[in-house]
């Protein structure tokens, strides 16, 4: 069934005070080294700078300006799939300057521009949401002021994000811009000024949260999580897949604990228990894909709790 969503764009409450974390335990003495590459012994965070500058000069371009005259970036495809915007390139992109946002010190020579640059893939990103009407497969709406936009994204757009070119949304590229725009949210919460953009990113991020759990996840007809909800599993997009057919490598829970606890905080905390559902049902396909002798799991997987034919197998 349906979700119901929120009667109101809920404003942010404040986080309850959180447990004090474990104490650690000190390393034996028979632990190995870590193994770190030479070129990590360089100052915090510059290596992953360096690298998210290189990404931004390599791939990306500034293909217009929004209406208050700031950039909308585009990540342009390379490889397998080249030639256009796809939404895993859009979304990489933007959890990049997400974590990158979160981690520079605020004194930082470079946090302001990374700020700037993770916005710009931002209103790429919601530039490809309001460009998406031909075969969503998203029966409702959750996305911008007036809830009139999907938040959920078609795959693939040509390169000045002018017009769509394959429909039907992707969850890996859907799940990592979510992340990227929670994490976009939180780094810049306690800015003094805060950005002028702040509200429009944490609602958009709040409402697309609410979309990939209502569009890309399925639940189960008849089997149920520990907590007692359906069994929950993402699908291939909001237009395929679940529990015919499924692919391992598109599970991100660590993603969905970031979109739970985003919710709550955001004062909507009665899905907890369908995304922990969610959570628990990717660790059993994951688990379950897995091969014995490797632990790497294969492209397309029927779920073993499936009721299709092949269940447990990569028969789809």
């Amino acid at each position: 069934s349906s979700l119901s969503p929120p009667s109101t764009s809920p404003s942010p409450s404040p986080p309850s005070s959180a447990s004090p974390p474990p104490s650690a335990s000190p390393p034996s003495l028979h632990e190995s080294p870590q193994l770190k590459p030479a070129s990590c012994s360089a100052t915090a965070h510059e290596t992953s700078l360096s690298r998210f500058n290189q990404f931004i000069r390599t791939l990306t371009s500034v293909v217009g300006l929004d209406s208050t005259g700031a950039g909308i970036r585009a990540v342009h495809s390379s490889g397998g799939v080249a030639g256009g915007v796809v939404s895993e390139g859009q979304g990489y992109g933007l959890m990049m300057g997400g974590i990158l946002a979160g981690a520079l010190p605020a004194d930082h020579s470079n946090r302001a521009q990374t700020i700037e640059t993770a916005f710009e893939l931002f209103l790429g990103w919601r530039r490809m949401c309001e460009l998406t009407v031909e075969l969503s497969c998203q029966d409702t709406r959750f996305c911008g002021q007036d809830n009139a936009h999907e938040c959920l994204p078609s795959w693939k757009f040509d390169d000045q994000l002018s017009a769509e070119v394959g429909t039907g949304s992707a969850p890996d590229g859907d799940e990592d811009a979510i992340l990227g725009m929670i994490l976009l949210v939180l780094a810049t919460e306690h800015d003094s000024p805060k950005p002028a953009w702040w509200d429009d990113v944490a609602q958009w991020a709040f409402q697309s949260c609410f979309a990939f759990l209502e569009h890309s996840t399925l639940a189960h007809p008849t089997l149920l999580a520990s907590n007692g909800q359906p069994l929950r599993a993402l699908k291939l997009g909001s237009c395929w897949g679940g529990w015919d057919c499924n692919n391992p490598s598109y599970h991100a829970p660590g993603h969905y604990l970031a979109m739970r606890d985003y919710m709550a905080y955001r004062g909507v905390a009665q899905l907890e228990a369908q995304w922990d559902a969610l959570i628990e049902t990717s660790y059993l396909i994951v688990g379950d894909s897995q091969c014995p002798a490797t632990g790497l799991v294969p492209n397309w997987f029927v779920p073993s709790q499936s009721n299709e034919p092949g269940a447990g197998t990569p028969a789809c």
